[in-house]
């Protein structure tokens, strides 16, 4: 056997191996704690997408699967009451935001106080008021862990 149709074997072969997939139909799918994604084309469309795997636990998280069937890594298998309706951001207390995907909690951060979003904006945004990247003038406009760096003007 010559060594290019050897080549032209394994390469074929290579194309099952990788394990492709089409984000426009294969929805993203928990297996356990892990989630499987299957991410977008590239913008050339002659690359095919493998399945990409993000381990939800090491993040502290678990595996669930959204209103819409979607999965994600998020802080409970249950969906979050602050999250229902599509928000893509809530308040789940005077001090924490979450953001949202689907009615589940997928990340969650401390503020020194969540201001919830006015129904009456065109775009309803939660605001975390002295969390990471928050606008500041001192110390005092920041968390506790965080500091107000004076010459950018943000709480790191």
């Amino acid at each position: 056997m010559r060594w290019w149709v050897l080549a032209g074997v394994v390469l074929a072969l290579s194309g099952c191996v990788r394990n492709p997939c089409d984000a426009r139909v294969d929805p993203s799918r928990c297996e356990g704690n892990v989630r499987w994604v299957c991410p977008p084309r590239g913008l050339d469309q002659r690359v095919s997408s493998s399945w990409q795997r993000e381990d939800c636990a090491a993040a502290g998280n678990v595996c669930a699967v959204g209103e819409d069937g979607g999965a994600w890594c998020a802080t409970s298998t249950e969906p979050h009451p602050a999250c229902a309706g599509g928000v893509m951001r809530a308040c789940a207390s005077d001090t924490r935001a979450l953001t949202c995907r689907e009615g589940l909690a997928v990340g969650a951060e401390d503020c020194l106080r969540c201001l919830p979003a006015d129904a009456d904006d065109e775009e309803p945004v939660v605001h975390c008021e002295g969390g990471r990247g928050d606008t500041c003038e001192g110390d005092a406009d920041c968390l506790p862990s965080l500091a107000c760096d004076p010459q950018r003007g943000f709480c790191l």
